[in-house]
């Protein structure tokens, strides 16, 4: 039987989502590897001025992008031929770069003169530039995933190689931007030898830019208020307190982003399912929870031995703020997943923007009462309330989909099935290893218990074939 559900994976959406979760690896495992050197060999104050200029950099590069990562999967997965690939593919490459280039100049001119950034040189700005080549929503939305592997795994390890060559101590900084931009750049050259034949085809393609006008405009509206809320307790911390809040708050939201990560690799495969029917909200919703849930409690618990292993002991004051910020995975994931992706494919943007301005307002008041009186425990309270009150406007809006029975019961399932590793989690806390070999032996039985007992009790089974049987292609 195991064997059968299995062809049937394969046969379906399966290989999609294999290939884009070890995309997804490899996401993950440069940033850790990269933070944890970075992190110790800069040490705690520099790396939180770093971190500071880096977030502002982020925070160009979200807005900037407005919102074509989830257009454009879309507008790639929607096209009727190659034809109609290519113009969108020009349209959306031609307005994401003005718009990065614009932004760019405008943040050299405002912040050129904080000492933070002027010594870096102009590479932070070339950085934010850099971002337009990437292309990965037209790679996602054609579902090349293995074109992405090949690509991420070769040139991350070039990147890794040259991080661990060139930065060795705090005056170092200034090399991490340049390798940043480099990193971007053969991505960059890659994707044109990739797209040579197309581009060659480019002289009779007209650029339809004004279709993309409309969705893109309310797009962009939210992806300013996603990218504000995300990143403005980095910057308040900076203005109001000191860097090592910075650092303390950067390396405790860093750890969250890469626990994320996996779910990045569902969001082009939920994108082309809510293109094409509605009724994989439930399953989505589920496979969302089974791996966010279990995550939460688990790096909850453990985030003293998580920070240490990840940036070093010099962070471990970072620990609380994990602990707190671990309970947002849920929340963050079913939010994306409600908003960036199910309202977006049924054309309610206006339902997205409305959740992503209401939570920009709260953050930026909560930030503006708490961050100057508490610093990081503030900030820490601001992202956690922030991401907890746009998941319920995001919900209000797919309620009549999936009503809160439904949820709860979805809820209850996946605590019940997690209660047996949590005993046992509770357990290793008298046993006496090392820490990082307590953490493995924790993982290994925490993890692998809950999927044990999740295959067995077919509580999920019939709800998830809905996302990868053939016929939901």
């Amino acid at each position: 039987m195991l064997y059968l559900r299995f062809g049937i994976f394969m046969k379906g959406t399966g290989p999609h989502i294999i290939k884009s979760s070890l995309y997804s690896l490899l996401q993950f495992a440069f940033p850790v590897l990269s933070l944890a050197w970075v992190s110790r060999a800069l040490g705690p104050e520099v790396y939180g001025d770093w971190q500071w200029v880096e977030n502002l950099c982020r925070f160009a590069v979200v807005f900037s992008a407005l919102g074509i990562p989830w257009y454009g999967v879309k507008a790639i997965a929607q096209a009727h031929n190659e034809h109609q690939k290519t113009q969108t593919l020009a349209a959306l490459f031609l307005i994401q770069t003005f718009a990065l280039v614009v932004l760019s100049i405008a943040l050299y001119v405002f912040v050129w003169n904080d000492p933070r950034v002027s010594h870096l040189g102009p590479w932070p700005f070339m950085y934010i530039v850099s971002h337009g080549f990437l292309l990965e929503w037209y790679f996602q939305g054609q579902q090349q995933y293995r074109y992405l592997l090949t690509r991420a795994s070769l040139v991350r390890l070039l990147a890794l190689i040259a991080l661990m060559t060139l930065v060795h101590q705090a005056h170092d900084a200034i090399c991490v931007f340049p390798i940043l931009f480099f990193i971007n750049l053969a991505f960059g050259l890659w994707n044109l030898l990739a797209l040579w034949p197309k581009m060659k085809n480019m002289k009779g393609v007209k650029l339809a830019i004004r279709p993309h006008f409309k969705p893109l405009t309310q797009l962009a509206i939210a992806g300013f208020a996603v990218a504000a809320y995300t990143h403005s307790e980095i910057s308040f911390l900076g203005h109001f307190r000191d860097a090592l809040n910075v650092s303390y708050y950067a390396v405790s939201i860093k750890i969250l982003r890469f626990a994320l990560l996996f779910l990045g690799a569902l969001t082009p495969v939920f994108l082309v399912q809510f293109s094409q029917k509605k009724s994989v909200l439930k399953p989505a919703t589920a496979l969302t929870l089974l791996y966010t849930l279990p995550v939460a409690i688990f790096v909850s618990i453990n985030s003293p031995a998580i920070v240490e292993l990840v940036a070093g002991h010099q962070y471990l004051a970072a620990s609380p703020s994990l602990s707190l910020l671990a309970i947002c995975l849920p929340l963050i994931g079913l939010s994306g997943m409600f908003g960036s992706q199910y309202l977006l494919s049924h054309e309610q943007t206006h339902a997205w923007l409305w959740a992503a301005s209401i939570g920009l307002a709260v953050n930026l008041f909560l930030n503006y009462c708490l961050v100057p009186r508490w610093g990081l425990a503030g900030a820490t309270w601001t992202t956690l309330i922030t991401e907890a009150i746009v998941c319920l406007v995001c919900y209000v809006h797919v309620a009549a989909e999936l009503p809160a029975r439904q949820l709860g019961k979805i809820l209850g399932q996946i605590l019940v099935l997690l209660l047996p590793g949590l005993v046992l989690l509770i357990g290793f806390r008298f046993i006496l290893f090392s820490p990082w070999l307590k953490l493995g032996i924790e993982a290994l039985v925490y993890f692998g218990s809950f999927a044990l007992l999740t295959l067995r009790s077919n509580w999920f089974g019939p709800t998830l074939r809905s996302l990868y049987e053939p016929h939901a292609v």
